[in-house]
C-alpha cells in the first residue's frame, strides 16, 4: 500500500515524496516510487518535498537518459541538504534520482507527471465611475485636488494571493482631507523644529572649537592636538 500525502496552500499541492511515514530513502520494492506517483496528480505550481537524511541522501533532478541510466553527470538541479523542495514550474515528466551509492538501481528514483495549473486566476473587472454630483456640490468650498467630486477620489487596497487580485474601493472624502492636512502640518513642524535645533548645535560647537583653536594658537601649543576635547 502507497501513502499519500499531500497539503494544498493557496490552490497549490505540496506533495511530500513517498509519503510523510515514509520519505525520500531507499524503498522496500524498486516500484515504490513510480505506484506513490501513480496515485499523484502533479500540476503546475505545485512542489515537492524530498524528506531525507544529508549524510545518506541526495535528490538530483535529471533527464529521461540519466532517469533510466541512474546516472547523474549533467543534474538540472541538485540538492544535497534535505528536506528540499522543488517547484513543479512547466509541464512534462519531471525526473529525480538519488545518485548515493547504487541506490538509484534499489528503487530510489521518481518520475512525476505534470499536468497543467488546475488554478485559473480570476478575470479582474474594471471599477465602475461613481454617479454624477449636484452642481451646487461642485460649487462647494473643498480641500485636496479639483475634480468633478471629492467624492471621487478613491481609496485602492490590493490583495494578492497566488496571482489573484481583488479590489475594494472606499471614497475619500471631506474629512479626511482635511485631518490629512492637519497631519502633514504637525509632520512639517517637527521637522522644521528637528533641524533648527541641529542647525544650533553644530553652530555652537563650531564656534567653540574655533575659539579654542585661536587660544591654542596665541599660547603656542601643539595645533595637531587642537579641540580634541571637544571632538
Amino acid at each position: 500500500m502507497v501513502i499519500t500525502n499531500s497539503v494544498c496552500i493557496y490552490g497549490h499541492v505540496q506533495h511530500i515524496v513517498g509519503g510523510e511515514n515514509f520519505g525520500w530513502t531507499i524503498p522496500e520494492y524498486k516500484d515504490y516510487y513510480s505506484n506513490w506517483s501513480s496515485n499523484q496528480s502533479f500540476h503546475v505550481g505545485d512542489t515537492l518535498v524530498f524528506e531525507f537524511e544529508s549524510e545518506f541522501h541526495n535528490v538530483m533532478q535529471v533527464s529521461r537518459r540519466e532517469y533510466d541510466e541512474c546516472a547523474s553527470q549533467n543534474p538540472y538541479q541538485a540538492f544535497i541538504i534535505g528536506p528540499a523542495t522543488v517547484a513543479l514550474i512547466q509541464e512534462g515528466i519531471q525526473y529525480f534520482i538519488c545518485c548515493t551509492a547504487d541506490y538509484c538501481n534499489l528503487g530510489q528514483k521518481l518520475s512525476a507527471a505534470v499536468q497543467p495549473s488546475s488554478s485559473t486566476p480570476s478575470t479582474l473587472s474594471t471599477p465602475s465611475s461613481p454617479p454624477p454630483t449636484s452642481q451646487s456640490h461642485q460649487n462647494a468650498d473643498h480641500v485636496g485636488p479639483s475634480s468633478s467630486s471629492t467624492d471621487s477620489l478613491m481609496r485602492t487596497t490590493t490583495i494578492i494571493s497566488s496571482g489573484v487580485s481583488s479590489f475594494s474601493f472606499t471614497p475619500l472624502g471631506f474629512r479626511d482631507w482635511v485631518l490629512l492636512k492637519e497631519s502633514l502640518h504637525v509632520l512639517f513642524a517637527y521637522i522644521y523644529d528637528f533641524l533648527s535645533a541641529a542647525s544650533q548645535d553644530i553652530s555652537e560647537r563650531a564656534m567653540k572649537q574655533a575659539k579654542t583653536f585661536a587660544a591654542s594658537y596665541m599660547n603656542g601649543d601643539n595645533l595637531n592636538c587642537i579641540g580634541k576635547e571637544n571632538l
